[in-house]
This record gives structure tokens, C-alpha cells and sequence, in this order.
């Protein structure tokens, strides 16, 4: 039987005949600039590094930068090994002869010693591992991996760390070393203390590699099925790795969280919520939200916008609806802080109350002002920032005063040359934005015709009608409508009937397989309701008449004072824009308009119900509104006055 041993280099020379090419269009980022203080802890010189690619290149972002520096300041004992160097190259002959060995042949601890004796000649002449020169070196290394001890995989991560930088992840030489040194982790990591586990993390992150490679991974799938208690110092940094690796693990810290939360400071509190976010896992316990909330609250005027921006994140994706009053009072002490903060932490303030549909006007408000200050400084406002307050305002229905409307002023910057970098770079942006400015019936026709050409839908979305977004989708159907001068390109008929599949939700019935939930009860009680009021069920049809919106609608229609059948729409399918057939009569769309279709705690419905009556209006049909919280507490008799009433009045 093969040892453990025999079977990882097997399994790494197998690997390396297959090259591992899957990192090959990966590119690595500017340098991260570090170096070795007293205590050998590595730290992070530069604040903010991107790359320009739009792929899935790796990149350190500010985010990530400011929570390693958090968890930097720790008081976390490591075992770190004392990095030294003996018999340092300093010239071009002796680098090249030391290279230029039989490396096979010598021990690792020589492989190892080898490295770090170059590597300050390699920093001053910008000397890198794919150099050919470094190829019998990495052949040697490549023979003796199984034979390198936590020592010598300490020294080697620390010479790559401080290395120029290589060109790509698939790099000569480079991708050979760093994936072996992977393998090597992962193959060592059952023998590690927690420390041990929590140092070469930090190694891996400092590398670039936290995400790429398997050891974090590795390293937090370990520590959460271990169950291992972890010291408030480690859950803070669990969480920083959790961020880094940006996948949903299993885990279930929430109780931990909740014994040491209150000792926690607000950055710390914003590591762990980075860690939630990206992991794509709410916070449960309310307790811990509440506990974040009072954090921003009480250090409101110093807390960075970093920390601030984290944790809003977690709470409105842990929305709860036990938290709206607590959400409310957090944004009513936050808006004396929007003028000092930046353009993108401000949005996230806007955004707060999104998730639960609350209102909070002073600070949308605020926001808006702040944005509309800076709006042609594409430094401070990205697509992104104005995308997200578009959400809120649309969401809400809500028009801010600024010195000129905000939304003709948007519409302006997307037009302007200094924004086609940012637009072709986030190509997902514009749609998203132009989608939002039809809700207020604005409509650019040179950008509608760029984003609905064949080929950029193709490249941005695929080309499965499965796949096309509701913003393209709305914005095909809204020209139909509201743009009656357009000559641009438009979706294929037939493509646009299979995509209306994919986005529409199908009117409920008493005998349908699932369980009814409440928003279905609603609507068939509006339905019954209508049928009453037309004294047959032959008088009104269900059908999405506008496509774009989820939800049907109930139609019927009124010969004089008599309701007829509402009959002609066999000739229409699903996806098609569903006109009156007859204009001789009177139409009626009746919408129901469900609680999660309204401002919380209110009657007001939200921007996407005011634009569907303007449309509604546009095509020839009077539209009806049946409030849930108006028309579900009403009795039955009431229930048909109610909607008789609002026919009436018509």
C-alpha cells in the first residue's frame, strides 16, 4: 500500500503534467508593496489596489486592505518563524551561478536557503520567478515538495510574498511553486494548531492567493466543522478569511458572536460583518444586529466610512421586520454624518431601508443632495453609486430637491464622454440605470439601442432567453409605449416571448399543486370580488397585458353600464403587449396591489406600481388599484364596494 507520502507526490506530478491551466486568464494585480517589522509581521503599505480588468482578475480592494489592518491590530499571539538571511547574491555572476546548479540533486533545506540568498538581488533588479533562470531551481523544489517542513514552507511563502511580482497567476515557474505550496498546506493542515492554521492564512492572503488557491478554503472548513472554541481575537480574523474567500460555508457562529459582541469595537464588528455578507449568510440573532446598531449610534462621528458602510451591508441583507423602529432611529442619527463621508458609504445609507420598504425621507434626502453636488466627478460618483440611489428614490417614489431634478441631471452623466470608461467597464450598470430613469418616463434612445443590440446582450447576459434580465426586458416593452420616435434595436419577437416566461409569475388557483400563500389568498379574493361586481366570471379575464411586470392583472370591460366579456385577446401571447382589442368599450385593469407592493405601514404604493398605471393609462385601460391593507380587512359586502366604488368614480 502506497504511503500518504508516495500518494501526494504521485498526485503532484500527475497535476503537474496537466500544467493546471484553468488560471491562465487570470491576471495578477500591481504588487502589494510589504516588509518584515521587528516582530516579522507582515504589513500592508499600500491602502487601495485595482485591477482594470473586467474579469475575474485578482485585485485588493480598499475593503479588504482597511479589515486586514484590523485584524493586523489584534492581540493574537503567532508563532511567526524568524525570517533571516544568510550569504546574500549581491551581483549579477554569483545570482547566476547559484541558480545554474543541479537542484535535483541537493537537499531542500539548500532549495530553501537558495531562495531566500537571491531574493534581495531579485527586489533590487526587479527580478521575477518566471525567469528562466530560476527553472532548475523550481525543478529541484518540485522533486523534494513532500520533503518541506512548516519551517521551510514559512521561508519559501515569505520569499514569494516579497518577490516582484509575476505577470500572470499561470506564470512560468510561479504558478509550478505557489500551486505546490497549496498542496503542501493543505496535505499538512490536519497535523496544525489553530495557530498554526491562522498564520499560514495570513501568508496565503498576503499573497494574493486567499481566494485562488485551496488552503483558505481548506483552512475554514476545517475550523467549522472541528467546532473548535475560538478566542474573540481568531472569530474576528475566521471572518476576515470568510470575506476573502467569498463562498457560503455552513457555519453557525451566531452564538459565539453574541457571548463577545458587546466587547467588540465597531471595526472589529465590521470584519464580522464583511464576513456574513460575502458569504452570502444573514445574521439570525437580533441581538447581535441590535448590538451593531447601538455600536454606530454611540460612535457615529468617528466611526470610519469603511466600518460604517460594512455593517450597514449586514444589516439591511439581515433585515428583520422586529428591527424597522430600531432601523429608523439608526438613520435618523445618521444623517448628521452624510456630509462627511463618501459618495459610496452614503448610498449604502439610502439603501438601508430598501429591503423592508420603510421610508426615511431626511435621510434619502440628504444623500441625494450630497450626490448631486459631486455628480461629474466620476472619482466620487461611480455608475454604481448613482445605480444604487436610483433604487431608493425610484423604490419610494420620491423626488428629492435639488437645484435641478436629479434624474434629468443623471441622465445628462451618463451621456458625457468621461463616463464611457466606467460604462464599458461595468457594462451591467446601464441597463440597470436606464431601467430605473423609465420609472420617472425617462428614456435615452442612444443607449436603449446600444444595450438591446443582439451582440452586447449575447456577451453580457448569454444567449438564453432564461438568462435576459427584467431591466432589458421592461425597457423593450416601455418602447412599445412610451417611445413612439425610436428606430433603434429592438428584442426578436419570438425571444422575447420565451423570455417572458422565465419572468412573469402565474396567476394563482384554488386548485394549483402548492400551498396558497397569503399573497395568492389576496388575489384570488380580488378576483372573486370582481366577478361578484360583473354578475358572471365570463366578464373578466386574467393575463399580463404588460409583460415587464411580474403580476397579472383582472380585466374587464363596460358596454355603457353593462359589463361584457373582455374577448379578443386570443390573438395576443404571452410577452406581447396586450392593447385594448376593442376601443368602442370601456377597459379596466384592476391591480392588486400586495403589502410588499406599498411603503411599509402605509397605503402609498411603491414606484413600480406608479409607472405600471402610467403605462396601464398609456395603452387605453383605466387602472384600478385594490390596496392589501385597504381591501383585506374589509368585510365581504365592503370588499365590492370597495372596487365597485373605485369603477365607478372612473
Amino acid at each position: 500500500m502506497l504511503t500518504s507520502c508516495v500518494k501526494f507526490v504521485i498526485n503532484y506530478k500527475l497535476k503537474q503534467t496537466f500544467k493546471l491551466y484553468k488560471y491562465v486568464k487570470l491576471t495578477r494585480c500591481k504588487p502589494i508593496l510589504t516588509y518584515l517589522n521587528t516582530n516579522n509581521r507582515i504589513l500592508t503599505q499600500i491602502a487601495s489596489l485595482h485591477t482594470s480588468s473586467a474579469s475575474l482578475g485578482i485585485y485588493r480592494d480598499t475593503e479588504n486592505v482597511y479589515a486586514y489592518n484590523i485584524i493586523q491590530s489584534l492581540p493574537v499571539t503567532k508563532n511567526v518563524p524568524v525570517f533571516s538571511i544568510t550569504n546574500s547574491i549581491d551581483n549579477q555572476y554569483d545570482f547566476d551561478n547559484r541558480l545554474n546548479q543541479n537542484w535535483r540533486l541537493k537537499t531542500v533545506s539548500e532549495i530553501v536557503d537558495c531562495f531566500k540568498s537571491v531574493l534581495n538581488y531579485c527586489i533590487e533588479n526587479d527580478i521575477n520567478l518566471s525567469d528562466q533562470r530560476f527553472d532548475k531551481l523550481v525543478d529541484g523544489l518540485m522533486d523534494n515538495i513532500q520533503h518541506l517542513t512548516d519551517s521551510n514552507l514559512c521561508d519559501l511563502l515569505h520569499c514569494l510574498i516579497r518577490l516582484p511580482i509575476c505577470e500572470s497567476y499561470a506564470s512560468r515557474n510561479f504558478h509550478d511553486v505557489w500551486s505546490a505550496l497549496d498542496d503542501v498546506c493543505c496535505w499538512k493542515i490536519n497535523n496544525w494548531s489553530n495557530e498554526t492554521m491562522f498564520l499560514f492564512a495570513d501568508y496565503w492572503y498576503c499573497l494574493n492567493l486567499g481566494r485562488v488557491g485551496k488552503y483558505t478554503t481548506y483552512f475554514i472548513e476545517k475550523i467549522v466543522s472541528s467546532g473548535d472554541s475560538l478566542s474573540k481575537s481568531q472569530l474576528v480574523q475566521l471572518f476576515f478569511f470568510i470575506n476573502i474567500c467569498r463562498k457560503n460555508f455552513d457555519y453557525d457562529f451566531d452564538k459565539a458572536i453574541e457571548k463577545c459582541i458587546g466587547f467588540l469595537s465597531a471595526d472589529e464588528m465590521a470584519v464580522i460583518a464583511m464576513g456574513f455578507f460575502k458569504s452570502q449568510k444573514p445574521i439570525q440573532l437580533t441581538y447581535i444586529l441590535k448590538q451593531m446598531m447601538d455600536k454606530l449610534k454611540v460612535e457615529k462621528s468617528n466611526v470610519h466610512e469603511i466600518t460604517m458602510t460594512a455593517i450597514l451591508k449586514v444589516l439591511r441583507y439581515s433585515s428583520n421586520v422586529l428591527l424597522v423602529d430600531q432601523l429608523i432611529d439608526l438613520l435618523d442619527h445618521l444623517v448628521s454624518e452624510v456630509d462627511r463621508l463618501s459618495s459610496t458609504a452614503c448610498t449604502h445609507i439610502a439603501l438601508l431601508g430598501t429591503t423592508l420598504q420603510f421610508f426615511h425621507s431626511a435621510s434619502l434626502e440628504k444623500v441625494a443632495v450630497k450626490i448631486f453636488k459631486d455628480l461629474n466627478n466620476v472619482e466620487a460618483v461611480r455608475l454604481k453609486d448613482l445605480e444604487r440611489l436610483l433604487l431608493a428614490l425610484t423604490m419610494f417614489h420620491f423626488t428629492p430637491k435639488t437645484d435641478r431634478d436629479i434624474f434629468k441631471a443623471i441622465y445628462d452623466e451618463l451621456h458625457r464622454d468621461q463616463r464611457k470608461t466606467e460604462i464599458i467597464k461595468y457594462p451591467r450598470c446601464l441597463p440597470c440605470l436606464l431601467n430605473f430613469l423609465s420609472l420617472q418616463h425617462i428614456y435615452s434612445h442612444e443607449l436603449m439601442d446600444k444595450i438591446l443590440d443582439k451582440e452586447y446582450m449575447s456577451e453580457l447576459y448569454g444567449k438564453s432567453p432564461k438568462k435576459l434580465p427584467r431591466e432589458i426586458f421592461s425597457l423593450d416593452v416601455c418602447i412599445d409605449i412610451e417611445c413612439p420616435d425610436y428606430v433603434g434595436n429592438r428584442l426578436d419577437v419570438s425571444f422575447r416571448r420565451r423570455a417572458a416566461k422565465w419572468l412573469v409569475e402565474y396567476t394563482p388557483t384554488l386548485d394549483q399543486y402548492k400551498k396558497l400563500t397569503a399573497s395568492d389568498k389576496f388575489v384570488l379574493d380580488v378576483i372573486d370580488t370582481v366577478a361578484k361586481i360583473v354578475t358572471d366570471p365570463r366578464n373578466l379575464h386574467t393575463n399580463h397585458i404588460l409583460p415587464n411586470f411580474s403580476k397579472a392583472d383582472i380585466i374587464v370591460c363596460r358596454d355603457g353600464n353593462r359589463f361584457v366579456p373582455p374577448s379578443g385577446f386570443d390573438a395576443y401571447e404571452l410577452g406581447d403587449l396586450m392593447r385594448p382589442p376593442n376601443k368602442n368599450l370601456t377597459w379596466y385593469a384592476i391591480v392588486p396591489v400586495n403589502w410588499n407592493a406599498c411603503v411599509r405601514n402605509t397605503s402609498n404604493p411603491l414606484g413600480h406600481v406608479h409607472m405600471k398605471t402610467r403605462l396601464l393609462q398609456a395603452i387605453g385601460y383605466e387602472p384600478i388599484l385594490v390596496i392589501w391593507n385597504e381591501f383585506m380587512p374589509l368585510k365581504a359586502h365592503d370588499k365590492i364596494s370597495y372596487i365597485a366604488d373605485k369603477i365607478n368614480c372612473k
